[in-house]
C-alpha cells in the first residue's frame, strides 16, 4: 500500500553566491540552483507569463543568454548542456528570422521552429510536476487505507499493499514497455490530470483494476505522466488504494 505525505516539496538548496537576487532585463532574478537549461528556461518562461505554444524566441532566447551571464558572473558552474540549449535557442531565433518559402499545393506546411522546443518543455513540466509530487509521497510515512470516492464507491483495488518504491518501479516498466508514436501536432498532445482522473476513476467503478491496465489506452509517454501523476493524486487524496498481488506483481 502506498504511503504519502502533505508536506510541501523542499526547496532545492543554493548556493551562496545565488542567495542574493539580481536585476537584469528590467525585473529581478533570484538564481536558483536550477536543475539543467529546461529548467532555466522553464523558469524565464513562467516568470514573464509566455504562453508555452507561442514563445517569442528572440526575447526568450536574450533572457536566457543574460542569465546564463549571471550565473557565470556568480561563479555558479555550468554542465556543457546549458550551452548546447543556448545555440539551440539561437538556431530556433535564426530559423524564425528566414522568409517562409511559398506553400507548395500537396505538401504539409513547414513544422514551427519552435515546436520540438514546447514538446521538450512540456515533457519537462510533466515530469517535473510528476517527481516534485513523488517526492511528497516518499516523504511519508502514514498507510492509506483507502477506496473509491463517495460517489464513485462501486469498487476498490483490493491487492497486497504496494509500497511507493514497487508503485514507481511499475510505472518505469510500463514506461519501457511502451512503444509510442510522435505525434507532430503539439496541442492535440495536452491532457490534465484532471481528466486523467475522472478516468481513473471511472476504471475502478467495477471492482479492482491490473496496473498496466490504466496505461494500456494512453498515446504517448506524456500521456502516460500525466496518467500517472493523477493515480499518485487520488491515492494522496483518498479517493483509490493501490496494492500488490504478490511479492514481484
Amino acid at each position: 500500500m502506498l504511503t504519502a505525505t502533505r508536506q510541501r516539496a523542499t526547496r532545492p538548496q543554493r548556493s551562496a553566491a545565488a542567495s542574493e537576487p539580481l536585476q537584469y532585463r528590467g525585473y529581478p532574478v533570484e538564481l536558483e540552483a536550477f536543475s539543467g537549461p529546461l529548467d532555466l528556461l522553464l523558469s524565464l518562461i513562467r516568470r514573464e507569463q509566455i504562453d508555452i505554444f507561442d514563445i517569442p524566441i528572440a526575447s526568450i532566447t536574450d533572457q536566457y543568454l543574460a542569465a546564463l551571464a549571471d550565473l557565470q558572473q556568480n561563479r555558479v558552474p555550468l554542465a556543457g548542456e546549458f550551452m548546447v540549449m543556448a545555440a539551440t535557442l539561437m538556431q530556433i531565433k535564426a530559423r524564425m528570422l528566414l522568409p517562409k518559402p511559398p506553400p507548395v499545393e500537396g505538401e504539409e506546411e513547414a513544422e514551427d521552429p519552435r515546436a520540438e522546443l514546447v514538446r521538450l518543455l512540456l515533457d519537462y513540466e510533466t515530469f517535473r510536476q510528476a517527481a516534485q509530487l513523488l517526492g511528497d509521497l516518499a516523504r511519508e510515512r502514514e498507510r492509506l487505507a483507502l477506496g473509491p470516492a463517495e460517489e464513485h464507491d462501486a469498487g476498490r483495488v483490493e491487492l497486497r499493499p504496494m509500497t511507493m518504491t514497487a508503485l514507481v518501479q511499475a510505472f518505469e516498466r510500463a514506461l519501457a514497455r511502451s512503444v509510442v508514436p510522435e505525434v507532430p501536432a503539439v496541442r492535440e498532445q495536452v491532457h490534465t490530470v484532471a481528466e486523467r482522473s475522472v478516468r481513473l476513476l471511472g476504471l475502478v467503478r467495477a471492482g479492482a483494476v491490473r496496473f498496466d491496465t490504466i496505461f494500456a489506452a494512453t498515446a504517448t509517454r506524456l500521456e502516460m505522466a500525466v496518467t500517472f501523476m493523477a493515480l499518485l493524486e487520488l491515492i494522496r487524496g483518498g479517493q483509490l488504494i493501490a496494492r500488490q498481488e504478490g511479492l514481484f506483481g
